[in-house]
Parts: structure tokens; C-alpha cells; sequence
């Protein structure tokens, strides 16, 4: 299947390529934004509960948001790629990010099952991003 300006397979990105590194796109810095509300919602939630308790709370709603940053970053800044298809996938991992930061709040309790599926939703997307890749 040829490649079109459509859709096309993600390029490996090198400092070879062009010498120079590699920044952040605005899409990217927005993207970033979506963490934020969840960091800041964490914040909160940890506020309400200074213990031991709130404080194991907070990380084990933090590690999961962490690693899936921490995924979507790395793929950004492996591959270099601007078609319809890698914004479709970005796109629907932003909407999955958004539903991680409104489940986020009460991720232990009544969001578990949300903050569950947003989380898997955000990984899957991940993998089809890379078995693109």
C-alpha cells in the first residue's frame, strides 16, 4: 500500500536527520495541558487527605497518569510524523487523557471503573500508535 499525505508510516526520527532537536508542537504543549488538570487534580485530592492513607492514594492514581504521559512522550519524540491517521489516533488519546483527569478525582472510590478504562483506552491507543509505527 503506497503512502499517501494522508496516511503514512511514522518516520523514526534521528538527530541525523537534521541536526538539530527536536520540539515540542503546539498539539504536543496542549497535550501536556491535559496532564496538568490531572496533576492538579491529584493535588487536590491530596490536600483533602494529609496521611499515609491520602498520600498512597495519590501515588497509586499519580504512577498510572505518570506512565501514560511518560508513554505518549516517548513516542513524540521517536517518531516524526504529521498525517490524518497519527492525528486521529493523538486525538483520541487526548479525549482518553480528558476522561483520565475527570475520573481522576475519585479514581479509588466512584471513578474506579472510569479512571480503569480511561487508563487501558490510553494504552491500547498507545500500541496501535507503535504497531503503526
Amino acid at each position: 500500500m503506497a503512502s499517501s499525505a494522508r496516511f503514512q508510516r511514522p518516520r523514526l526520527w534521528s538527530r541525523q536527520d537534521g541536526g538539530q532537536e527536536r520540539h515540542a508542537t503546539w498539539t504536543e504543549l496542549f497535550f501536556d495541558l491535559v496532564f496538568v488538570v490531572i496533576v492538579a487534580e491529584l493535588a487536590h485530592k491530596l490536600g483533602e487527605d494529609v496521611s499515609w492513607r491520602g498520600g498512597l492514594a495519590y501515588a497509586a492514581l499519580f504512577v498510572p497518569a505518570w506512565w501514560s504521559w511518560v508513554g505518549t512522550t516517548f513516542y513524540a519524540n521517536r517518531f516524526d510524523t504529521d498525517d490524518l491517521g497519527h492525528r486521529l489516533l493523538y486525538g483520541a488519546q487526548m479525549l482518553a487523557n480528558a476522561a483520565l483527569a475527570v475520573n481522576v478525582h475519585d479514581g479509588l472510590d466512584e471513578t474506579a471503573v472510569g479512571f480503569a478504562l480511561s487508563y487501558v483506552a490510553i494504552r491500547v491507543i498507545l500500541v496501535l500508535m507503535y504497531v503503526g509505527a
